[in-house]
């Protein structure tokens, strides 16, 4: 079977190692190219030394016709703000393209100049793109050019809430969230709160209510629930490399449901998907050991009573399943391979 030929943008970032290591492992891909701005000519193990000895390509300055030439597909891992350019050019030429960043994921160009600061350079493109969730867009992902891949806490956030919100079943539609990310999701730019003194034995909040993130997750809760929703949403940053654990508080309609109601309602509407796995009640709740280097979200829910609230626990590893993991899923999806070819894992 012909391989499909990928390239990658930014490929000297956190993100694209790991993107790289599962590309490696997929039975149909082909790595044609790796771009870097940041160690252009260079052979890849300058920007990461576990890929020595690996038949790669060096990493190269952006050429959109060679690219045209050599790839089918795209991959950016550009920072959000420093990929129009090069997305739009490879469009341009008909090559396909997954976009990392959260250039794309929002649909209303002012949400995203109030988020991220910036004036959005390529407002045309948005009806185009895709947002990349298999489990709610699978169908519209077989035949998108461009897809925005969802950032690595809306994953987690919008998984854990589809169902309820699919079925109208909460009221009123105002979450609170709270999420603890490991420090490999600030990449390798410091920024204040990924350095080792910061955050070992410590849990560093940052940016509450104000999160880029909030305007996507709030866009996606809205196209399920049918009505805008409001959320508070505090990120933090915990003492772990890889992962989020994230608690969602709501509100229920119905205050007779019990937990083993709402573990039936979440296998019902997750059956089929390969990498959402929904715990019982009598289970434990998920944890962010069991999903390090998996592409799986694990779902917990319970209701409690005596406050009459909905607590809903989500695990994913943030550069897997909330970026490179779910970036291959889209890729699987949209070349019609099997949904977790590259993703399985050995054991």
């Amino acid at each position: 079977m012909k391989k499909v030929r990928v390239g990658v943008l930014g490929a000297a970032s956190l993100t694209s190692e790991t993107l790289i290591r599962f590309l490696i492992g997929h039975p149909s891909v082909e790595i044609t190219s790796l771009n870097s701005d940041t160690f252009p000519g260079e052979k890849v193990e300058k920007a990461h030394p576990i890929f020595k000895n690996f038949n790669l390509p060096d990493l190269s300055e952006f050429d959109p016709n060679k690219m045209k030439k050599d790839c089918d597909l795209v991959f950016s891992a550009k920072p959000p703000k420093h990929g129009f350019f090069y997305i739009s050019q490879l469009l341009e030429r008909g090559v396909k393209v997954i976009d990392l960043s959260a250039d794309f994921r929002l649909k209303d160009p002012e949400i995203y100049f109030k988020f991220y600061n910036r004036k959005h350079e390529k407002p045309e493109l948005l009806k185009e793109a895709v947002y990349g969730m298999p489990e709610l867009y699978l169908d519209k992902i077989k035949t998108a050019d461009l897809i925005a891949n969802p950032g690595c806490y809306p994953t987690g956030i919008i998984l854990g809430c589809a169902p309820l919100l699919k079925e109208k079943l909460v009221s009123p539609p105002n979450i609170i969230i709270n999420a603890i990310s490991g420090a490999s999701g600030a990449g390798r730019t410091d920024k204040g709160r990924n350095l080792f003194l910061d955050i070992h034995s410590n849990i560093l909040p940052y940016q509450w209510g104000t999160h880029p993130h909030t305007g996507e997750i709030e866009q996606e809760l809205f196209r399920l629930y049918g009505e805008p929703v409001s959320i508070f949403f505090t990120p933090n940053v915990g003492p772990f490399e890889h992962g989020i654990v994230t608690y969602i508080y709501l509100s229920l309609k119905d205050k007779r449901i019990d937990d083993k109601a709402l573990y039936l309602k979440y296998k019902k509407f997750y059956q089929g998907k390969s990498f959402v796995r929904v715990f019982s009640p009598d289970e434990d709740l998920p944890q962010v050991k069991n999903i390090i280097d998996s592409n799986f979200c694990d779902i917990g829910i319970r209701f409690d009573k005596k406050t009459k609230t909905c607590v809903i626990v989500t695990v994913i590893d943030n550069e897997v399943k909330g970026a490179g993991g779910q970036a291959i899923q889209n890729m699987n999806i949209r070349f019609g391979f099997d949904e977790t070819d590259g993703l399985r894992f050995k054991v």
